[in-house]
């Protein structure tokens, strides 16, 4: 199967799914006279990628090869040509993209979606390794820059709902970055309660703290050092009677590392592999308020930054005075990780 089939098939398929409507969106948005019958040009004219119909100039769904394999998801390009110069117009457009994803990337990447840039002409162009998908850095905002968000899969495991269904995840990113102000944040989820799940019961976790591990399709290297002190974590507050859930949805889009039950209530805790314990709050604690305190959060009894780092006597100052001033409790937790 060619990059050809599969354009034809997504816009075989492109009619059942809210992605179906993208030429729709544009039309009224944009005020055009003409609606393109079909989201992608009918075929990719033996380019190694292709874009939906319109989309030089905007945030652009974008699917074609990398590496050998098949990509799929949103896109940036900075590239300039004969007939579009000036790319710094979609400089805006990067902005609004680089806010979302810095607010919303967690969500993104437990669906598998990862992030990627290359820099240069293309016949010299440097790629990046795939990430988490996070703020676009300020170096970035210069000709000759791509930037993707989506997945990856082998062309022999396309499947066109797939690709649609993630196209209709991304679809109000795109409505966003293209249409509304700044600051209407789009909704990727349903927004709900929280609701404590306990983990089913499970064998101990034994895995190495790095491997190669295949997400979305792709290879990409993931460090597991989080998992293995979330893994160690868990293990001792069960040991201590605690019921214990893992990754939980804190119902508004974000998932928590560990939650805890005990007698006195709930608690949060945000684990942190960063090489101080200065960092490791300083990283947590945004997270940990947003997860307690965000418009209709439900309160835990306590909050928990979690580091495999001591507290040192400046950092345990440092939550003492933010008690005392503010009435905010944050504790710190140090889990240990065989080296």
């Amino acid at each position: 199967m060619n990059l050809d089939d599969i354009l034809a098939e997504l816009n075989e398929h492109a009619p059942n799914y809210r992605f179906g409507t993208l030429q729709d969106i544009r039309v009224k948005e944009r005020g055009l006279q003409r609606r393109h019958q079909h989201p992608f040009p009918k075929t990719s004219q033996g380019e190694a990628f292709a874009y939906h119909v319109g989309g030089r100039k905007e945030l652009q769904f974008n699917i074609g090869k990398d590496n050998g394999l098949l990509r799929w998801g949103i896109a940036i390009s900075l590239e300039p040509s004969q007939y579009f110069p000036d790319v710094t117009v979609l400089y805006p457009n990067l902005r609004k993209l680089s806010a979302f994803l810095e607010t919303h990337g967690d969500y993104l990447y437990k669906r598998g979606f990862e992030m990627w840039h290359s820099t240069g002409r293309r016949e010299k162009r440097t790629r990046s390794p795939n990430r988490a998908p996070q703020r676009v850095t300020d170096d970035l905002y210069r000709s000759e820059t791509f930037i993707f968000v989506g997945k990856q899969a082998p062309f022999e495991a396309f499947d066109p709902g797939r690709v649609l269904d993630d196209f209709d995840l991304l679809l109000p990113i795109y409505e966003f970055v293209e249409f509304k102000p700044d600051g209407a944040t789009p909704a990727l989820y349903e927004p709900r309660g929280f609701v404590f799940e306990p983990d089913p019961p499970a064998a101990a976790d034994d895995r190495p703290a790095t491997t190669t591990a295949t997400r979305a399709g792709g290879v990409s290297q993931v460090s597991l050092r989080h998992t293995k002190l979330q893994s160690i974590l868990k293990s001792e507050l069960l040991s201590e009677g605690a019921q214990v859930g893992t990754e939980l949805p804190d119902g508004r889009g974000r998932c928590i590392d560990l939650v805890a039950r005990r007698d006195h209530g709930l608690e949060f805790y945000e684990i942190k592999t960063d090489a101080t314990s200065r960092l490791a709050i300083r990283h947590a604690i945004g997270q940990l308020l947003e997860y307690a305190y965000w418009p209709a959060a439900i309160r835990p009894s306590r909050l928990f930054v979690v580091s495999e780092q001591p507290l040192d006597a400046e950092a345990a100052e440092y939550l003492r005075t933010l008690e005392a001033e503010t009435g905010l409790s944050i504790c710190y937790r140090q889990v240990i990780a065989d080296r």
